[in-house]
């Protein structure tokens, strides 16, 4: 890869759309291997790059975006990452449209972020806005469709609830078995998260009788 990047930086210099790219892939291993400085470097590199040639507003560069702003989510430095996000999924909905794929991981991105940060309600009108744009354009037995599915049921279990979550972990179970088979682990999983909060919703009911 370094190699590479030598080679690149030699035939089309340091401000190519080409070299910039190089540096996003090297950044995305360097983060893989736990190297966050370098990847922090590179992909501010890469950043810098397509800010100046593609422009601010570019779908590159926004992506470029989101991926430092994973890296700094992976981190734990969650302000850095909010701000990154923020940035990426403005560009995203004035180029691409507030519908597109790439605004849909934007807002996915920003409801695990205010997840983790205990926004829980933030948290449940984007990743439902994000949900509502992958049933539309990849369907509604598409894989990211079960994989959002799953994280706002989760979201609702660590709220306590539990019958909303319930019907979530239903329709993603269906999709996986159809898209993965009823061994693969994904499937596996959220056979396990169901069985988990109908355990849970059981003992609810329990207490609540009680009172």
């Amino acid at each position: 890869m370094t190699k590479s990047l030598n080679i690149i930086e030699q035939v089309l210099g340091l401000d190519h759309p080409d070299t910039a790219t190089v540096f996003n892939s090297l950044a995305a291993l360097r983060k893989k291997q736990g190297k966050y400085t370098e990847a922090e470097v590179l992909y501010k590199k890469s950043l810098s790059i397509r800010e100046k040639v593609l422009g601010m507003e570019h779908p590159h560069t926004a992506q470029n975006l989101n991926s430092l702003a994973e890296l700094y989510y992976s981190q734990g430095r969650y302000e850095e990452a909010r701000t990154l996000y923020k940035k990426a999924l403005d560009i995203r909905e004035r180029v691409l449209g507030v519908d597109s794929l790439d605004t849909a991981q934007s807002l996915h991105d920003l409801a695990i972020l205010d997840y983790t940060q205990g926004r829980h309600e933030e948290a449940e009108v984007l990743f439902k806005r994000s949900l509502t744009i992958i049933e539309k354009i990849l369907g509604v037995e598409h894989s990211k469709t079960s994989l959002i599915l799953k994280n706002l049921a989760y979201l609702y279990c660590s709220q306590g609830r539990y019958k909303d979550a319930e019907p979530l972990y239903e329709r993603a179970l269906e999709i996986r078995k159809r898209v993965f088979g009823d061994n693969h682990s994904f499937t596996k999983e959220i056979e396990e998260n169901l069985r988990q909060i109908r355990k849970k919703a059981r003992l609810q009911n329990f207490r609540t009788t009680l009172h």
